[in-house]
Protein backbone atom coordinates (compact mmCIF):
# COMPACT_ATOMS: atom_id res chain seq x y z
CA UNK A 1 0.00 0.00 0.00
CA UNK A 2 2.78 2.46 0.90
CA UNK A 3 4.50 2.05 -2.49
CA UNK A 4 1.19 2.64 -4.30
CA UNK A 5 0.63 5.83 -2.31
CA UNK A 6 4.12 7.12 -3.09
CA UNK A 7 3.76 6.31 -6.81
CA UNK A 8 0.44 8.15 -6.88
CA UNK A 9 1.89 11.12 -4.98
CA UNK A 10 4.89 11.27 -7.33
CA UNK A 11 2.62 11.24 -10.41
CA UNK A 12 1.19 14.60 -9.28
CA UNK A 13 4.53 16.25 -8.58
CA UNK A 14 5.05 19.35 -10.72
CA UNK A 15 8.46 20.07 -12.23
CA UNK A 16 8.73 23.31 -10.26
CA UNK A 17 7.01 23.55 -6.88
CA UNK A 18 5.84 26.99 -5.79
CA UNK A 19 3.80 25.92 -2.79
CA UNK A 20 4.60 22.77 -0.86
CA UNK A 21 2.01 21.62 1.64
CA UNK A 22 3.45 19.31 4.29
CA UNK A 23 1.15 17.02 6.24
CA UNK A 24 1.92 14.50 8.94
CA UNK A 25 1.50 11.27 6.94
CA UNK A 26 -0.93 9.53 4.65
CA UNK A 27 -3.57 7.96 6.89
CA UNK A 28 -3.39 4.28 7.79
CA UNK A 29 -7.04 3.96 6.73
CA UNK A 30 -6.25 4.37 3.05
CA UNK A 31 -7.95 7.75 2.37
CA UNK A 32 -5.31 9.77 0.55
CA UNK A 33 -5.20 13.33 -0.81
CA UNK A 34 -4.20 12.27 -4.32
CA UNK A 35 -6.74 9.47 -4.79
CA UNK A 36 -9.37 11.97 -5.98
CA UNK A 37 -12.09 10.67 -3.68
CA UNK A 38 -14.33 13.03 -1.71
CA UNK A 39 -12.31 13.04 1.53
CA UNK A 40 -12.89 15.99 3.82
CA UNK A 41 -9.16 16.95 3.83
CA UNK A 42 -8.94 17.19 0.03
CA UNK A 43 -12.39 18.76 -0.26
CA UNK A 44 -11.59 21.48 2.29
CA UNK A 45 -8.33 22.34 0.54
CA UNK A 46 -10.14 22.37 -2.83
CA UNK A 47 -12.78 24.76 -1.49
CA UNK A 48 -10.05 26.98 -0.06
CA UNK A 49 -8.42 27.19 -3.51
CA UNK A 50 -11.81 27.93 -5.08
CA UNK A 51 -12.40 30.80 -2.64
CA UNK A 52 -8.91 32.24 -2.97
CA UNK A 53 -8.61 32.02 -6.74
CA UNK A 54 -12.26 32.50 -7.75
CA UNK A 55 -12.52 29.19 -9.61
CA UNK A 56 -15.02 26.35 -9.55
CA UNK A 57 -13.74 22.81 -9.84
CA UNK A 58 -16.10 19.88 -10.47
CA UNK A 59 -14.66 17.52 -7.89
CA UNK A 60 -11.50 16.42 -6.11
CA UNK A 61 -10.18 14.59 -9.19
CA UNK A 62 -10.28 17.81 -11.18
CA UNK A 63 -8.80 19.66 -8.22
CA UNK A 64 -5.70 17.49 -7.83
CA UNK A 65 -4.84 18.12 -11.50
CA UNK A 66 -5.43 21.85 -10.99
CA UNK A 67 -3.29 21.70 -7.83
CA UNK A 68 -0.41 20.27 -9.87
CA UNK A 69 -0.94 22.76 -12.72
CA UNK A 70 -0.63 25.59 -10.21
CA UNK A 71 2.74 24.16 -9.07
CA UNK A 72 1.44 22.97 -5.73
CA UNK A 73 2.35 19.69 -4.13
CA UNK A 74 1.47 17.82 -0.96
CA UNK A 75 4.22 15.85 0.74
CA UNK A 76 4.16 14.36 4.20
CA UNK A 77 6.70 14.50 6.97
CA UNK A 78 6.46 10.72 7.31
CA UNK A 79 5.97 8.55 4.27
CA UNK A 80 4.70 5.77 6.53
CA UNK A 81 1.23 6.10 8.05
CA UNK A 82 1.50 6.99 11.73
CA UNK A 83 -1.98 8.04 12.79
CA UNK A 84 -2.63 4.57 14.21
CA UNK A 85 0.54 4.46 16.35
CA UNK A 86 0.73 5.03 20.12
CA UNK A 87 2.04 8.53 21.01
CA UNK A 88 5.65 7.54 21.81
CA UNK A 89 6.03 5.57 18.56
CA UNK A 90 4.42 8.37 16.61
CA UNK A 91 6.88 10.93 18.00
CA UNK A 92 9.83 8.62 17.27
CA UNK A 93 8.64 8.13 13.68
CA UNK A 94 8.20 11.88 13.16
CA UNK A 95 11.70 12.58 14.47
CA UNK A 96 13.08 9.85 12.21
CA UNK A 97 11.34 11.54 9.25
CA UNK A 98 13.07 14.93 9.63
CA UNK A 99 16.23 14.04 7.69
CA UNK A 100 14.43 12.33 4.76
CA UNK A 101 12.10 15.34 4.48
CA UNK A 102 15.10 17.68 4.49
CA UNK A 103 16.56 15.82 1.50
CA UNK A 104 13.25 16.03 -0.37
CA UNK A 105 13.01 19.74 0.45
CA UNK A 106 16.49 20.29 -0.97
CA UNK A 107 15.41 18.60 -4.21
CA UNK A 108 12.06 20.42 -4.43
CA UNK A 109 13.25 23.87 -3.27
CA UNK A 110 9.72 25.31 -3.02
CA UNK A 111 9.00 29.02 -2.78
CA UNK A 112 6.67 28.44 0.18
CA UNK A 113 6.19 25.60 2.65
CA UNK A 114 2.79 25.41 4.32
CA UNK A 115 2.77 23.08 7.30
CA UNK A 116 -0.71 21.55 7.44
CA UNK A 117 -0.89 20.68 11.11
CA UNK A 118 0.41 22.75 13.98
CA UNK A 119 1.58 19.67 15.88
CA UNK A 120 4.31 18.90 13.31
CA UNK A 121 5.70 22.38 12.81
CA UNK A 122 8.78 21.80 15.00
CA UNK A 123 9.78 18.77 12.92
CA UNK A 124 9.19 20.54 9.62
CA UNK A 125 11.14 23.61 10.74
CA UNK A 126 14.04 21.27 11.65
CA UNK A 127 13.83 19.71 8.16
CA UNK A 128 13.80 23.12 6.47
CA UNK A 129 16.80 24.27 8.49
CA UNK A 130 18.68 21.04 7.79
CA UNK A 131 17.89 21.29 4.06
CA UNK A 132 19.36 24.76 3.66
CA UNK A 133 16.45 25.95 1.49
CA UNK A 134 15.34 29.54 1.95
CA UNK A 135 11.64 28.88 1.47
CA UNK A 136 9.05 30.97 3.27
CA UNK A 137 7.50 28.73 5.95
CA UNK A 138 4.00 29.12 7.39
CA UNK A 139 2.10 26.82 9.73
CA UNK A 140 -1.65 26.32 9.53
CA UNK A 141 -4.20 24.30 11.44
CA UNK A 142 -5.26 20.99 9.92
CA UNK A 143 -8.22 21.90 7.65
CA UNK A 144 -10.83 19.92 9.57
CA UNK A 145 -14.22 21.61 9.76
CA UNK A 146 -13.69 23.27 13.14
CA UNK A 147 -10.26 24.67 12.16
CA UNK A 148 -11.12 25.55 8.57
CA UNK A 149 -11.43 29.33 9.20
CA UNK A 150 -7.97 29.43 10.82
CA UNK A 151 -6.52 27.31 7.98
CA UNK A 152 -7.99 29.66 5.38
CA UNK A 153 -6.75 32.75 7.22
CA UNK A 154 -3.16 31.55 6.63
CA UNK A 155 -3.52 29.85 3.24
CA UNK A 156 -5.75 32.17 1.19
CA UNK A 157 -3.32 35.15 1.22
CA UNK A 158 -0.47 32.83 0.20
CA UNK A 159 -2.48 31.39 -2.69
CA UNK A 160 -3.39 34.88 -3.89
CA UNK A 161 0.23 35.99 -3.70
CA UNK A 162 1.93 33.00 -5.34
CA UNK A 163 -0.58 31.62 -7.84
CA UNK A 164 -1.45 33.43 -11.02
CA UNK A 165 -4.95 32.59 -12.20
CA UNK A 166 -5.49 33.50 -15.85
CA UNK A 167 -8.86 31.69 -15.91
CA UNK A 168 -10.52 34.65 -14.16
Amino acid sequence: MNNEIERLRESYKPEKIKILFVGESAPAGGAFFYDGNPHIFTTNIRKTFEMALDVTLRDNKEFISYFKDKQCYLDDLSHKPINHLPPAERVAMLQKSVEPLSKRLRDMNPDVVIIVMLGIQGYVHQAVELSGVTSRVEAAHFPASHFLPQFREIVIPILKEYIKNPEK
